[in-house]
């Protein structure tokens, strides 16, 4: 697969942690990752969005249900806590 690249934002808390907030991240991520990777790069896509306790049960189901592209690679995120190893992921 190559090498691993990663874009990682931390996240606001709960009154921020809207679904087209967190999209727009998302939608960054995946645009700065485009530039980054060589034109004929082969990955695997995975968004990951790493969140605290308390988030509103709503509010990750409707995160769920979203989806990020990333050169023809339409995925939807996963969810980890803040804390989890990333591995939890990309597993």
């Amino acid at each position: 697969m190559g090498d691993l690249v990663g874009v990682v934002r931390k996240q606001a808390p709960d009154d921020c942690f809207a679904r087209t907030h967190v999209e727009a991240q998302l939608l960054v991520g995946a645009n700065l990752a485009d530039r980054w990777l060589p034109p004929n790069a082969r990955f695997q896509f995975v968004p990951v969005v790493a969140h605290r306790r308390g988030i509103r049960r709503e509010r990750l189901k409707a995160l769920q249900r979203t989806s990020v592209t990333l050169r023809e690679q339409k995925r939807r995120p996963k969810l980890i806590r803040c804390g989890s190893p990333l591995r939890q992921a990309l597993a």
